[in-house]
């Protein structure tokens, strides 16, 4: 049997590296993870459970071709760039780390009905090629930062039902914020404090629910509690990728162990 060969050098492919050295030991805590140990130097890279990755032109590494799906040195490819991590119900046990802000092609983030626990990185939000972020169903505490909607101009789904999120939901910083792209807002499920947040009416497109307003239901018809809201638009990107999911057998489980609102 051939040896396995090992990548280059720890800076060949910068994500390759940040993922093995930084993300991988933070997300897994203190215990190896079975999802997490296909992140290795061993295993083929379009095999490392979870991730998507695409060339700076944007084609995706296509992995269902038998010759990318063998191939060990795809891994040293300085030109591959990593645009999704999806480990929803993962039996992740660590934490957020900061380096997640240093992928600067990362697309989705969807690492919901885990046991990640600590606060939500200022990096990871300021990420500006995010479009999607769920982490829905952890245990992440700690205040909102306010740079959470420095998300609002790119970003189509926004889910941190279900954690630990103490403090006032935040304003904007900047007073005429709408979030033209959100189109579906869950913070329901958490700890935070003060009155409902207002500033979440001017939203453009995103019917808002929870105290004071209207009741939050979630697909599984279970009022979810708290802050959150699902737009009415024509199908555009952020549906796509819903749907892309719902294909894949994840959306569904997300939407009830997340506690998203839903389409009226």
């Amino acid at each position: 049997m051939a040896a396995a060969l090992p990548l280059a050098s720890p800076t060949s492919n910068p994500d390759v590296a940040l993922l093995l050295t930084k993300v991988k030991p933070a997300l897994q805590g203190q215990r190896p993870n079975a999802q997490l140990a296909t992140w290795n130097a061993s295993t083929p890279l379009c095999l490392w459970r979870g991730l998507r990755w695409a060339m700076p032109d944007g084609r995706p590494l296509r992995c269902n071709a038998a010759s990318s799906s063998r191939n060990l040195s795809l891994a040293s490819d300085p030109a591959l760039l990593l645009v999704s991590i999806r480990l929803p119900a993962a039996a992740l046990a660590g934490h957020l780390p900061p380096d997640f802000g240093a992928f600067f092609a990362l697309d989705s983030v969807y690492l919901a009905a885990n046991a990640l626990s600590g606060p939500v990185p200022l990096e990871l939000v300021n990420v500006s090629s995010l479009s999607a972020l769920d982490l829905a169903g952890n245990r992440l505490d700690g205040d909102l930062p306010t740079s959470i909607w420095n998300l609002c101009d790119r970003v189509t789904e926004l889910r941190l039902h279900g954690n630990a999120l103490t403090g006032a939901v935040p304003a904007p910083a900047g007073p005429n914020t709408t979030c033209d792209r959100l189109s579906v807002l869950d913070l329901g499920a958490n700890r935070f404090s003060g009155g409902f947040p207002a500033f979440l009416t001017a939203f453009r497109g995103l019917g808002v629910c929870g105290p004071p307003l209207r009741q939050c239901v979630t697909a599984s018809g279970l009022s979810s509690h708290g802050v959150a809201g699902d737009g009415h638009r024509p199908h555009g990107r952020g549906q796509r990728q819903r749907g892309g999911q719902a294909e894949e057998g994840e959306g569904e489980e997300r939407r009830e162990k997340g506690g998203g609102a839903h389409r009226g």
